[in-house]
Parts: C-alpha cells; sequence; structure tokens
C-alpha cells in the first residue's frame, strides 16, 4: 500500500490539548486520527455525534410537542403532490 502524507492546519492550543488526552491512551495524535480514518473507511459511518440545542421557549416546546403526538391532523401524501 502507497502511504501519503496529510497536513493539518488546527490551533496549536486545540493541538496541545488533545495530545495530552491521546498521551492518556498511550496515542499519539497522528495515531489517534489514523484509527478514527480507518474506523470511517471500514464502517462507511461518521463516529461522531452531532447535537444542535434549538432556543424554543417553554410554550414553543408546549406546542411542539402536542403537534408530534396530535395524529388526527396526520395525512399523506406522495412527492409529486409536494413538488406540484
Amino acid at each position: 500500500m502507497t502511504t501519503v502524507n496529510l497536513n493539518l492546519r488546527l490551533d496549536k492550543e486545540l493541538k496541545d490539548e488533545v495530545a495530552v488526552i491521546f498521551e492518556n491512551y498511550g496515542m499519539t495524535t497522528a495515531g489517534a486520527l489514523k484509527m478514527f480514518l480507518v474506523n470511517v473507511a471500514k464502517t462507511k459511518t461518521v463516529p461522531l455525534t452531532f447535537t444542535y440545542q434549538a432556543d424554543f421557549s417553554d410554550d414553543e416546546i408546549t406546542t411542539i410537542k402536542h403537534r408530534l403526538h396530535d395524529t388526527d391532523n396526520i395525512r399523506t401524501t406522495t412527492l409529486d403532490e409536494l413538488f406540484a
């Protein structure tokens, strides 16, 4: 297998912070990144969790929860109807 170099530009503070964490696991930053990329290639997924917390008021959250559980107003449609 041919190898290549991958250059990554990031803040020094981040590099130093993660280096300490990886060292605690007995690995280098380069080794940890290689493990991550191998995992992505083998699983065809990104092993990260992405979350988004929207700023909704209590009233908005109550309305959203009510609408999620209100099955009387659910109707089906086709893609053709949606894009007509």
